[in-house]
């Protein structure tokens, strides 16, 4: 699989602060879907802009999950052991930056 590495982010531009993602270079990825222009579609184009910037954080942060879930698939641990803090920060700060929510 080949894409723009991450991390992304939201930028603004144009007058209307329409919603882009870039990378951390600042290389642009792509436009948000842009929306029918009212209030409301602007709010789900900024939210579909946090969700896209966010996919490699998710990716990362699922293939860390697969990745210690599978090593750990023969071991007698629990499901606590194996989601350690570590993961779970990956994860909540993913799962944060795709949904503009911070996690508990």
């Amino acid at each position: 699989m080949s894409y723009t590495p991450g991390p992304w982010h939201v930028a603004r531009w144009g007058s209307r602060g329409l919603p882009h993602i870039r990378n951390a270079d600042g290389i642009y990825v792509m436009d948000a879907p842009p929306r029918n222009g009212s209030k409301r579609a602007e709010v789900r184009q900024m939210d579909d802009a946090r969700l896209i910037s966010a996919a490699p954080d998710l990716l990362e942060a699922l293939q860390e999950l697969d990745a210690r879930l599978r090593a750990c698939a023969n071991d007698p641990i629990s499901a606590a052991e194996a989601y350690d803090s570590f993961y779970q920060e990956m994860v909540s700060d993913a799962l944060t930056k795709a949904t503009g929510v911070a996690r508990p």
